[in-house]
């Protein structure tokens, strides 16, 4: 794939065996959380758990995807500095990489909303690094919340270490 070149195609529809298979642990930096694989005595993650959902590309309020969040609770805008998100042509990718403030707007959903987001953003839950996204548990003022992180080389992309995609110019 050329540099910068968003990835597409049709993903394969998934079933809800992430409710049973998710886990959270915190990462290093305290600001994000891993998913590892499922331990004795933990209970499993669930959607009245972290039913949170950050976004901040297509899938925000007036932009093309947002339909996909039309059953959610829309909580408010926040600011992360924890994510850097790369301009990838149609749609934006986030690193876990420090940066001035990325805006996020964060939803409350439910675990068919999840199950669609999912779909949406490639996102394997048997093998999430193979997937075009992973999800991964970030902290807002909101609480705990899902964030789609990109997997793919963002070499070429400009990068948007401050602001909102896609009106940010940094």
């Amino acid at each position: 794939m050329p540099p910068c070149q968003a990835r597409t195609g049709v993903f394969p529809a998934l079933n809800d065996d992430w409710l049973n298979a998710a886990r959270l642990r915190p990462s290093s930096t305290e600001s994000c959380f891993h998913l590892q694989e499922p331990a004795p005595c933990q209970r499993p993650l669930s959607p009245q758990r972290t039913p949170l959902v950050a976004v901040y590309g297509t899938l925000k309020r007036g932009l093309r995807n947002h339909y996909w969040l039309s059953e959610a609770e829309f909580l408010g805008s926040d600011r992360l500095t924890a994510v850097t998100l790369y301009d990838l042509g149609p749609y934006p990718g986030a690193k876990p990489e420090p940066s001035l403030g990325i805006e996020v707007e964060v939803f409350r959903v439910d675990s068919n909303v999840l199950a669609g987001l999912d779909r949406l953003e490639g996102y394997r839950v048997r093998a999430p690094k193979q997937g075009d996204y992973d999800r991964l548990v970030h902290r807002t003022a909101f609480g705990p919340a899902w964030l789609y992180l990109y997997n793919h080389n963002v070499s070429g992309c400009r990068p948007i270490r401050e602001g909102a995609w896609p009106t940010a110019r940094r």
